[in-house]
Order: C-alpha cells, then structure tokens, then sequence
C-alpha cells in the first residue's frame, strides 16, 4: 500500500511539474512573438541599429528617425 501511494504521488508531481514548465515555455514564446511583431520602425518593419539598404541600394542601419542611412566608411 505504501509503495503504490508513493509512486501515485511521484506521478502526480511529475506530471504537475510538466505541465507548469509547458506553460512557462508557452508564456516566453509570446513574450518572443510580441517583441517580434512590435518594431521601433512599423513602416520599414526593422529596429533601431537594424541592418537595411538605403534607397539607393547601399547596405545601412536604421537610426532613430526610422531612416536607412549609410554605414561610414572608416579611413
């Protein structure tokens, strides 16, 4: 009787503490999802200090007037 009661109490903390490890992962993929969709910049869909390409096709990184602007070129 005593081992059927410990293995059946063993079950239920397992399974309890599966299901609040599922939940913590479900809570940190939205946290994720919602940083995602949510950007500094909605019209060019990037961040600030984002990678991007200015309107003349060279390689950039958005400022923070959500504008492409040119790398510097370091001499």
């Amino acid at each position: 009787m005593k081992k059927l009661l410990l293995l059946l109490t063993t079950v239920v903390l397992l399974f309890t503490a599966c299901k609040k490890e599922k939940l913590d992962l479900k809570d940190r993929l939205e946290d994720k999802l919602k940083k995602e969709l949510v950007k500094d910049c909605p019209i060019l869909k990037k961040n600030f200090k984002d990678d991007c390409k200015t309107k003349y096709g060279k390689p950039g990184w958005v400022n923070r007037d959500c504008d492409c602007v040119p790398y510097k070129r370091k001499d």
